[in-house]
């Protein structure tokens, strides 16, 4: 609010761009995702505005065990409250089941303790509002159906969302990380 509404976009904007320079910075990289994680909590206030803060928070714990043990159920909880309001607006925000997804394993190896907090979170906010579980018939010709019209491969190869499209191809390529 400290700025006029007109600069709105492209604050958000440099945001995302720096967020996307922050999580290359960190990415596979022990010692500067040490660095940031101890400055995390400063930041947590634009995940909900900004989904390219969310990626950074993935590349953050993406393949960093020691890391990951030391989440917490507050920032599960902050990350599927993220995924409930997104679905609740009918939206598909992949981003962040990307975090669910780079704190449960680890090169392989799964981290009980996060498995246990992220069923337990989609579970207390139900799976039909986090989730986007095609099942069924219909759900089979939902699929099919997004999947023949799907047009954006670039979404596919894009890490920052701040450029992904809306409409079909999101709700498949939602669909696909579920």
């Amino acid at each position: 609010a400290d700025y006029p509404a007109a600069s709105h976009p492209i604050l958000a904007k440099v945001t995302g761009l720096v967020c996307s320079c922050a999580s290359r910075f960190v990415a596979a990289n022990k010692k500067n995702q040490d660095l940031i994680f101890s400055v995390l909590d400063n930041a947590l206030w634009l995940l909900d505005d900004q989904p390219d803060m969310a990626l950074l928070f993935v590349s953050i714990f993406e393949h960093n065990k020691e890391l990951c043990e030391q989440v917490t159920p507050e920032l599960v909880d902050r990350f599927g409250g993220l995924i409930e309001r997104e679905r609740q607006a009918d939206k598909f925000s992949p981003w962040y089941l990307q975090f669910y997804i780079a704190i449960t394993v680890v090169d392989g190896k799964g981290i009980v303790q996060n498995q246990v907090m992220v069923v337990d979170i989609l579970s207390k906010r139900t799976p039909d509002a986090t989730l986007h579980l095609l099942q069924g018939d219909r759900g089979r010709d939902r699929v099919m159906h997004l999947a023949s019209h799907f047009n954006s491969m670039g979404q596919l190869r894009d890490t920052e969302p701040s450029r992904w499209s809306g409409g079909g191809d999101a709700e498949l390529i939602y669909y696909i990380r579920c």
